[in-house]
């Protein structure tokens, strides 16, 4: 280095490993195969499928990936996708003051919110309390029934 300066120059040898990143396959579908137990979709299900493989042709009822698609395709269209139940975790009055903190905020009445805010927050932690003693309650239950 041939110029006026006080900083030192650093030479340095760096190691660099690339790690493949690897892509994340789709999720399986989860049909909803409780519709299995009663007879009508037992038998429609079994029409729908037989229907299907009658029209491919031999080549094709030998491969995987044809009889993978065809089979999901007639669970789709037969069966539906299984819908996880969702539960209601806060109450309607809970709801109710949500809505109410709401109109507060939007029409920029500041101490209305803070009180709102703050009962809404009591509300929705009591309400979790209250589920999780349920819930301790339902594994002592079945904890005392199992034995």
């Amino acid at each position: 280095m041939e110029f006026n300066t006080d900083h030192r120059a650093v030479v340095a040898t760096i190691a660099i490993r690339l790690k493949k990143n690897s892509l994340r396959s789709p999720p399986v579908p989860r049909y909803n195969i409780r519709k299995l137990q009663y007879p009508a979709f037992q038998q429609c299900f079994a029409v729908e499928v037989s229907n299907r493989f009658s029209a491919l042709s031999e080549d094709e009822r030998d491969d995987w990936s044809v009889f993978k698609a065809e089979l999901n395709s007639v669970a789709k269209t037969t069966l539906g996708l299984h819908q996880q139940p969702k539960k209601d975790w806060l109450s309607r009055q809970t709801l109710d003051t949500i809505e109410q903190k709401r109109t507060a905020r939007l029409q920029v009445r500041i101490d209305d919110y803070k009180m709102l805010s703050a009962q809404c927050k009591d509300e929705i932690l009591e309400t979790s309390r209250n589920g999780q003693t349920t819930w301790r309650q339902k594994q002592k239950w079945n904890l005392t029934t199992a034995k």
